[in-house]
């Protein structure tokens, strides 16, 4: 299983280029701390913040899940998700989750056209941008992508490119199998939740949230004498993607990282339960 190393950030928090003396990561603890934060902080989210979102189908089921989530409380979930492409509008409204499904090209492709959307002035239209791998990606090859180049990586020459708009790296998500497929994909996750922490990066870790059942259990196997996350059973139908208490639990990530990238400093207190900004996890495996 993980031992956890707790690390305290000290930085200024603005919703428009915000300042960070260290990482932001919004994991299963995270997402199990939004029902505990105040109906203000959850306003402020949608009345401060919108969001561009380049996806294929798991991204989707997080589209579905956020508005499954404000069908079942509109006074509480007010972020809604609006369906485009790669140009935005020519107007856009706080409180939007600006969503793309552009299917699953190579994972290359995904890194070269989202540069594309970015630069075809969503990054000026939106406050914070994501943009989602999925579970057939080759990890093993993602892995050169999150370790060796990712500081000349299309993300970081575009965090350079637009100061003030907010970029979120995401994990791969995983499935139920307990396989090699698993593996690389969670040596990848480590890999890039490492170079988060390192360099000082927001991080939206579905692959966390998904491994975890709605009382924070983990999902995991064994293999080699180490111990791997994979998909929690319940949150899918299929083995990879998430139905709808999955959907739901993942779009969830959306408030806890709003709630993180606003400037209301109770909040990210109550997302932790800390009297620090942000508690974050070194993952560490050992052998079982």
């Amino acid at each position: 299983m993980r031992s956890y190393v707790l690390i305290c950030i000290v930085g200024i928090l603005t919703s428009c280029g915000t300042l960070l003396a260290g990482p932001i990561i919004i994991d299963h603890t995270s997402v199990g701390a939004v029902a505990s934060l105040p109906q203000a902080t959850l306003d402020k989210v949608s009345t401060d913040l919108n969001f561009y979102f380049a996806h294929a189908s798991v991204g989707t089921n997080m589209m579905t899940g956020l508005a499954s989530l404000a069908s079942q409380n509109p006074s509480r979930y007010k972020l809604v998700g609006v369906a485009d492409d790669g140009t935005p509008p020519t107007t856009t409204t706080k409180g939007k989750v600006y969503e793309y499904a552009r299917g699953n090209p190579a994972w290359q492709t995904k890194v070269d056209n989202f540069k594309t959307y970015i630069n075809n002035g969503w990054a000026n239209k939106v406050d914070v941008v994501l943009n989602k791998f999925c579970y057939i990606d080759p990890a093993v090859t993602l892995q050169y992508y999150a370790i060796s180049n990712v500081n000349s990586s299309a993300m970081s020459q575009l965090e350079a490119a637009y100061p003030n708009t907010r970029f979120v790296y995401m994990t791969i998500p995983l499935t139920t199998d307990s396989n090699a497929d698993n593996i690389s994909r969670n040596t990848f996750n480590d890999a890039l939740r490492q170079w988060v922490i390192t360099n000082n990066k927001i991080l939206f870790d579905i692959a966390d949230i998904e491994s975890h059942n709605l009382a924070g259990v983990e999902s995991t196997f064994v293999s080699g004498g180490k111990t791997y996350d994979k998909l929690y059973s319940g949150f899918s139908s299929d083995g990879g993607h998430l139905n709808d208490a999955g959907q739901k639990q993942v779009a969830l990530g959306f408030y806890a990282l709003g709630a993180a990238l606003v400037p209301e400093p109770v909040s990210l207190l109550l997302l932790t339960g800390a009297a620090v900004p942000m508690l974050l996890r070194r993952r560490h495996r050992r052998c079982s």
